[in-house]
């Protein structure tokens, strides 16, 4: 694993199960070894003692997007894909104008290797761009579908899209009751003058839940402590449509 693959490696955000266990967290009180404490010292000291729920990881799915206009971050955001590779539960997919899952290819130790073999199998690697078709692509997809359930999406893209945004915008919205949450990564944010006015982007915008610059690897770092820490929303920063986006009508022939 090469240098900045380390410096990238996150701990994937934590989701909370049903079962309970002994723990620090007091989040019920743990009757019965509350009863061998206060034995222990004849009922002079009485000490609860706590049960809290056990942690599992959260699934995480990546969309890169690799066509032509991301061509300067393409790379980057690949060793970002395998370095949540190696955590537990993490989904890779790039797409330009199809969708392509790469996560078995970044499951390799050798990390220039795996980066390079999953670049090749790309097809669409610089190539056009088709945001709309690869959000909505992702909820179909057989080997991504089951995972997209309560995860956190974390989709890397300049937010150019050609279509219409309407449709990127109603896609969006689908996506966005499918998981859990969604973390959107734009190198161009990175820019103190940038405004998400672009028709695609502005479209997305309502069903992200956190909009992060990932022009620098220093960028890229904040975004895997948010997936590791995953710190609260900050009251009013998402604010959505109280209707959900009308779905496009179809072009006439």
């Amino acid at each position: 694993m090469t240098a900045l693959t380390r410096r990238l490696r996150a701990r994937p955000p934590e989701l909370p199960g049903r079962r309970m266990v002994p723990g620090r967290r007091m989040e019920a009180v743990d009757l019965r070894a509350t009863v061998r404490l206060a034995m222990k010292t004849h009922a002079d000291l009485l000490l609860p003692a706590w049960r809290q729920h056990r942690r599992r990881p959260r699934r995480v799915v990546i969309l890169l997007d690799v066509s032509r206009s991301m061509a300067p971050y393409s790379r980057l955001y690949l060793h970002f894909g395998y370095a949540l590779v190696a955590t537990r539960g993490a989904e890779v997919v790039c797409f330009g104008t199809q969708l392509t899952r790469i996560t078995r290819l970044l499951r390799s130790r050798q990390s220039a290797r795996a980066m390079e073999r999953a670049a090749m199998s790309v097809l669409d690697w610089n190539g056009g761009t088709r945001i709309a078709d690869a959000v909505g692509g992702l909820r179909s997809m057989r080997s991504v579908r089951g995972a997209l359930r309560g995860a956190v999406v974390v989709i890397c893209s300049d937010g150019l899209e050609l279509g219409d945004p309407a449709d990127l915008g109603h896609q969006m919205y689908l996506l966005r009751r499918a998981c859990h949450k969604i973390i959107w990564v734009n190198p161009l944010a990175g820019d103190e003058r940038y405004q998400p006015i672009a028709g695609g982007m502005r479209a997305a915008l309502p069903w992200v839940d956190r909009l992060m610059p990932g022009h620098t690897l220093a960028g890229l770092q904040d975004v895997a402590a948010a997936l590791s820490n995953y710190p609260p929303l900050q009251p009013g920063s998402v604010r959505r449509p109280a209707q959900p986006p009308a779905r496009p009508a179809p072009a006439r022939a």
